[in-house]
Formats: structure tokens, C-alpha cells, sequence
């Protein structure tokens, strides 16, 4: 239409064609081209789209600038509102700050912040730090090298006191190094801000062994939750990284540290150091080459002590200076309290050990768990410290190259210890060396340790002192010493072992040279060994022992199998044995009960004298045993031999058979020897014989009661005479003339009562 005008103020219009105000093609109804202007718009439809192509403007004035209204009038979606509550219609969301700081050698330093200068260098870094705004920030460094003076400021070359600061790097390509005529560093990063972050860069220290100019600490925290990650820290006079007091959960993960050692004298250094009351400290994945201390939990005199440390998964390897044991140190005058420390998963390699310290005042809760440790120069694990150590999973290798160095080494008698479950090779003295502890050992895999090989030591496993252990469920196997279990009491007070359920090819053996008693209980284990006239027995108790010995299996045991000269009651019971080397028992103790074991083809030495059970000792009761020989030669001389020494010993209810030279030699005193089978002691029979005639008894002994009944109505028979092989019987009438030729029922025996 060419023009349309509406003149009704009141009457509505229809139009049925697109009007289009500065177009001549309109696809809507109302086409616009240019820019409108309207007091207010109202949309109707509840299913139409509303499309805009371009930006929308909406003013920031009106309370209800931008406004999406349900039909009850309430809001839903208020442009402005939300604004204001976000803050923003004066300044947009920024991000935390972040400036940058180029070293004066970085390959692009354009654009950056702070650029060094190459001289005094941390001038510039601490700038960048203190221009963080109050809410935090990053500072990161660039590539290139920060040289720092070692000479001033004599205290911290970087304090950080502010909160939500971190500090980064390009990883080793970010290198911050001492400066001057030493190349050593005084001092290094002192974190007192909370939620502080390290990452990616380098810390050269610069300090030489021997130098008298060396930085006391690289990175040292006394805040909460500081992170230190992926930095790479060498040359270092004292100590790597520290956590100090203050510190509480924090976590240093995958940094490098290197050539971590003291140069002038003093208390140990740390790599990885946590002192002083540090509270919930994580270390973990760091690798440290080098170190005077890999992992060195400390507390000084006058400090608390330090909780719910954790070690995990680190790597320590001893170089050139250093041998980067593990140290826990608590010093004397420490204040009271319990330090609680773990170490699982870490790799201790050429020389790195454990060694928890002492305290009179301080306990210790340590667990060691799942650790590697290989060729360590001295004990692989040691733990000296009051309290419970935990020492389970770890494999320990080649520990110690002199006397007195052992796998795992256990010394106060206050301390308490679960070892378990470990694999421990080839160390020179014990494989587990448990002194004046209570201790529980199971499930350990012990091999070739007592590699000195002497009569006098190296042993898989040796309890001594006032030691209380439960040895359980272990492997022991081979090794060039001569003993695998080993308990020695020269104290005065009382040693308690169990000795159970273990596999072992060396021998136990006890003693005691004080005032003190040994009371051991020996059961369920088996020993496998090769027979040898020179080398030990199985089991040997000696001196104020007494000890029970049960339900165990003795295969080819070297010597005997039992050697038993323990002074107080013993009882040997349910054993079996086969193939040892001489007797399986050998008792020099008085009153010890042998009794229901089972002896199958032992005694295989032909060079030498061996026997079942061979009894020197008073007052033994030896009943119920099996004793077999059953090779075509036996070996085996006699089953049971009772020598001259022994006196009062009691042989009853026993089954012997195939021995050599006899089933039973007695040349004890006073001995009592009844209802043994394949040695008769009583016999009974009826033999038809004549006035005077001898009946031949077939028994073993000479026997001592003897009787004998006529079968004659009228007539009488007695036993006149008893010798080694015959009954001597006279048969009389009532007027004494000889009888009759009859049937006499006769029985003989050893007499003697038990």
C-alpha cells in the first residue's frame, strides 16, 4: 500500500500483509531495518523463540533492567540482581595475579614483570611476591639462571608470609643459584604463609663437603598445607627440605634431591627433614642421591613431638658422602608425647637403611611397611626407639659387612614389634636380631643370613635379653652360619618364646648363662636339613631352659635332632622324626617326658654311635613312642639306650623295632622298663617240663619276679632260679619227693613298680 493512515483514536485495525519500514521485502509481519526504540516489549507467545543475531544492550540503572517474569508476577531470572550479587556491574571477575619474573639470561623476556639483572637477583623475585595482592597469586620464574647472594641477607634469602602463594618455574630449565665467592647459598625459601606452593624449578646450593660457607637449609616450612613439587635440589650444606614447627599438613612429591649432606660438623643433615612438632606431613615420590639422611624425622630437646608422618613411596641412594640412612632422632630432653611415623613403599638402594632412635622421654608408633632396602652398610631396619614398631613387606638384601650388623635389629626392652611378612637375604650377622623387645614375628622369608659364618653367631633369627617373642610362620633357609634360630638369656629375669608353624633347615638353639630362665614352646614346625657329623643340631637347649617341644616334624636334622640339657621339666611329645643324622633325642635333663613320637629310619651316620632316644640324664620318663628301622641295614645301633649316667628312668608302652645291635641297652640305674614292644620286660606261657627242668622266658632283661603253677592236683611248682634265658622250676608232692612230668604255667617280669 502506497501510504496508510489511521485517524480513530479508539477503533483497531487490521492489516493482512508484512509492512516493512525500511525495506521493500519484509518476511515477517513487521520488518525493521535500522534501529528501533521502545518504551517496553511484550511477548505473548508461550512457545515462540525470540532470536537475536546481534549483542543485546541492558541497562545498568534500572532495578529491573533485564527482567523474565512468571504469570504470578514473581521473578525468575533478573539480569541485574545477579549482578549485583556477583558484584559486577562496576568490575569483572579477574583471575588470582599472576606475574612473571625473567632471569637475565632467559631466552624471551619480553613481556615480563620483573626482569633480574644477573646480580642479587632475589631483589627482584621478593618484589614480584610482595606486589601479590592480599588474596594470593603466582609468581612464576622464567627460564635461565637467578643468581642470589650468599652474602646478605644473612638470615632468609626468600621469606613468604603471605597466604596463597606459589612459586614456579619452567622445571630444570629455572635454575636459582648462590652467587659469589663461595657459589653458596646462606639460606633458602623460609615459608611462613599458609596454602604456599614450590613447583618446577631448580635450587643449587652451591655448597662443596668441607666448605665452610653453605646454605642451612634449601626450603623450610613452618606453615599450614605447603606443597613443594617437581623441584630439583643439590648442593646443599645441611638440610633439603624441611617441616618444621608450625607445619601441619603439608606434602613434598616428586622432587629430586641430590648431594644433600652437613659440611661443618654438627647434628645430622636431612634431605627429607620433619621436625619439631610437624603435624600430618606427607612425603612422597622423591628420589634422593647423596644424602648424609634420606628421610630424617627429628625432634630437638625442648620440641613436641612429630605426628602422623608419612614417607611413602620415596627412593634413597647413598653416593660418594653420604650413606642416606633413615633416621629417626629423638634427643634428649625431647618434651612427652609419642611420635608417630610411617615409611611404605620406599627403595633404599647402595647403603640407605632405617634407624629409629631412643628417648626417655618420647615413644615412638612406627610403621615400616613394603619398603626395598639393598646392600645397606649397616642394620637394613633398626629400631631402638620406645613404643611399636610396625616392620611388615619389606625386602631387605645384603645387610651390614661386619660383625653385628643384622637385617632387622630390635634393642630396647620397652619397645614392642610386629615383624611380618618380610623377605631378608644375606646379611652378614642376624636376619632378625631381637634384644630386651616384645616381639612378633610371622610370615618372614629369611635366607643365607650369618653370612661371617662363625660357631659363635649369624643366625637367621636371635632372641636375646628379656626379649618375649612369637616366631611364626617363617621361612628359614639356608645361609653359611651354623644356627637359624637362636635365644640367649644371661640376665636375671625370664626370656618367653613360641617357636611355631615355621619351616626352617638350621637348627633352634638355646641358652642361658645367668640367673634368668628361657621358657620356650616349640610346635607344629618343620626342619629339613642334610645329615652331617659336623654340623648342629635341630634343637638345642642348654642351661636354665625349660621348654615344650610338640606336634613337630625332623627330617634329616644334622646331629640329633633334639639335644636337651635344660635344667628345668621338658616335655618332648608328638614329634616325628626321620633320616637325622644321629639320635633324635638325646635328654642330659632330668625330668623331661618323651612321649607318643614317632622315629622312622633315623641315625643314618654309619661313622658314628646313634640311637632312637639316647638318655643320660635322672628321672626321664620316656612312653608311648614308635621307633622303626626298617632298611635292609639299619643304621640305627639301638632304639633306646639309657647309659651308666642315667638314673631312675622310666620306659614303658613304647613300640621298637629293627635296631642294629638291640631295641633297648640299659645301663642305667634304678631304671623301670615295662610293656615296650620289640623289648620284652614280662612274659607268660605254660611249658610242660619235669621236676628241675628250666623254661627259657625270652625276655630282654633278666627279669626280677618270677612265678610258676602246677597243673597237677596234689602237687607244687616254684621258681628256684632266674637267669638272662631260663626259669629254673622245681615240682613237689605234699612229702616233697619230685612230681610228675606236667604242664607249668609260668609268668616273669621286671618287678619293679612305676
Amino acid at each position: 500500500i502506497p501510504y496508510f493512515t489511521a485517524t480513530s483514536t479508539t477503533q483497531a485495525s487490521t492489516i493482512t500483509y508484512r509492512i516493512g519500514i525500511g525495506t521493500t521485502s519484509p518476511y515477517a509481519k513487521l520488518s525493521v531495518v535500522g534501529e528501533t526504540v521502545s518504551s517496553y516489549f511484550t511477548a505473548t507467545s508461550t512457545t515462540a523463540t525470540s532470536t537475536f543475531s546481534g549483542n543485546v544492550g541492558i541497562s545498568r540503572d534500572n532495578t529491573n533492567a533485564f527482567l523474565i517474569e512468571k504469570s504470578d508476577g514473581t521473578d525468575v531470572f533478573n539480569v541485574n540482581t545477579i549482578l549485583q550479587k556477583l558484584t559486577l556491574n562496576e568490575q569483572a571477575v579477574k583471575p588470582a595475579a599472576t606475574l612473571t619474573v625473567c632471569a637475565s639470561n632467559a631466552k624471551f623476556p619480553k613481556g615480563c614483570d620483573y626482569v633480574a639483572d644477573g646480580t642479587n637477583d632475589e631483589v627482584q623475585i621478593n618484589e614480584a611476591i610482595a606486589a601479590l595482592p592480599a588474596t594470593g597469586g603466582e609468581v612464576k620464574l622464567s627460564d635461565g639462571t637467578f643468581y642470589v647472594n650468599d652474602l646478605t641477607p644473612a638470615d632468609v634469602i626468600f621469606p613468604i608470609t603471605a597466604n596463597y602463594v606459589t612459586i614456579s618455574g619452567m622445571g630444570d630449565a629455572t635454575l636459582i643459584q648462590g652467587s659469589g665467592s663461595n657459589l653458596a647459598l646462606k639460606t633458602g625459601f623460609s615459608i611462613t604463609g599458609n596454602n604456599v606452593t614450590l613447583k618446577n624449578f631448580r635450587i643449587d646450593g652451591g655448597a662443596i663437603d668441607g666448605s665452610s660457607s653453605v646454605i642451612d637449609y634449601l626450603v623450610y616450612s613452618f606453615a599450614q598445607y605447603t606443597r613443594i613439587e617437581n623441584l630439583t635440589l643439590s648442593n646443599a650444606g645441611t638440610d633439603g627440605i624441611i617441616f618444621g614447627t608450625g607445619a601441619t599438613d603439608g606434602i613434598a612429591i616428586n622432587n629430586f634431591l641430590y648431594d644433600i649432606y652437613r659440611s661443618e660438623g654438627g647434628d645430622q643433615s636431612g634431605a627429607l627433614e620433619v621436625e619439631d612438632g610437624a603435624v600430618r606431613i606427607t612425603l612422597q615420590n622423591n628420589n634422593v642421591t647423596n644424602a648424609r639422611t634420606c628421610m630424617f624425622p627429628h625432634v630437638h630437646a625442648g620440641y613436641n613431638a612429630v605426628v602422623d608422618i608419612v614417607y611413602i613411596g620415596n627412593t634413597c641412594k647413598s653416593g660418594a658422602n653420604g650413606n642416606s640412612p633413615v633416621e629417626l632422632t629423638i634427643e634428649s630432653g625431647a618434651n612427652a608425647g609419642t611420635s608417630t611415623v610411617s615409611f611404605m613403599g620406599n627403595s633404599f638402594l647402595s647403603g640407605a637403611y632405617i634407624s629409629l632412635g631412643n628417648s626417655s622421654t618420647q615413644t615412638v608408633e612406627a610403621i615400616i611397611s613394603n619398603n626395598t632396602i639393598v646392600n645397606p652398610v649397616s642394620h637394613g631396619i633398626t629400631c631402638a626407639a620406645n613404643g611399636t614398631c610396625i616392620i611388615t613387606g619389606n625386602k631387605i638384601i645384603g645387610a651390614g659387612d661386619a660383625d653385628g650388623e643384622y637385617g632387622i635389629r630390635l634393642s630396647v626392652s620397652t619397645a614392642k614389634a610386629i615383624i611380618s611378612n618380610n623377605h631378608i637375604e644375606g646379611s652378614y650377622d642376624d636376619g632378625i636380631s631381637v634384644e630386651a623387645a616384645i616381639a612378633e614375628i610371622t610370615g618372614n622369608y629369611m635366607k643365607d643370613n650369618g653370612l661371617e659364618a662363625s660357631a659363635s653367631g649369624g643366625y637367621n633369627i636371635s632372641i636375646t635379653g628379656l626379649a618375649t617373642a612369637n616366631i611364626a610362620g617363617n621361612y628359614l633357609t639356608g645361609g653359611t652360619g651354623i644356627n637359624g634360630i637362636y635365644a640367649f638369656n644371661s640376665s636375671t629375669g625370664n626370656q618367653n618364646i613360641t617357636f611355631a608353624n615355621n619351616y626352617i633347615d638350621r637348627n633352634f638353639y638355646a641358652y642361658t648363662t645367668g640367673s634368668g630362665v628361657i621358657y620356650a614352646t616349640i610346635t607344629g614346625n618343620y626342619w629339613n636339613t642334610t645329615p652331617s657329623a659336623t654340623n648342629s643340631r635341630c634343637i638345642l637347649v642348654s642351661g636354665d631352659i625349660g621348654a615344650i617341644i610338640s606336634d613337630n616334624v625332623f627330617y634329616a636334622c644334622d646331629d640329633e635332632s633334639i639335644y636337651y640339657s635344660g635344667t628345668k621339666k621338658g616335655v618332648i611329645e608328638g614329634n616325628y622324626f626321620s633320616l637325622g643324622g644321629r639320635e633324635a633325642v638325646l635328654s642330659a635333663s632330668n625330668n623331661i617326658l618323651i612321649a607318643n613320637n614317632y622315629l622312622y629310619n633315623v641315625a643314618s651316620l654309619a661313622s658314628v654311635t646313634e640311637n632312637g632316644f639316647q638318655i643320660t640324664g635322672d628321672y626321664n620318663v620316656v612312653r608311648g613312642n614308635t621307633i622303626i628301622d626298617d632298611r635292609g641295614t639299619p643304621l640305627m645301633d639301638y632304639g633306646i639306650d639309657i647309659t651308666s649316667t642315667a638314673d631312675a628312668t622310666i620306659v614303658a608302652d613304647n613300640y621298637i623295632s629293627g635296631a642294629e645291635d638291640g631295641n633297648l641297652l640299659n645301663n642305667g640305674t634304678n631304671s623301670v622298663i615295662k610293656n615296650n614292644t620289640g623289648y620284652l620286660t614280662e612274659k607268660s606261657g605254660a611249658t610242660s617240663i619235669a621236676d628241675g627242668g628250666t623254661i627259657a622266658h625270652g625276655l630282654a632283661i633278666t627279669p626280677t619276679c618270677a612265678s610258676a603253677v602246677a597243673s597237677v592236683a596234689g602237687e607244687f611248682a616254684s621258681v628256684t632260679a632266674i637267669d638272662g634265658t631260663n626259669l629254673t622250676v622245681a615240682i613237689k608232692k605234699h612229702d616233697n619227693t619230685a612230681g610228675t612230668t606236667q604242664t607249668i604255667y609260668w609268668r616273669a617280669s621286671n618287678c619293679q613298680a612305676y
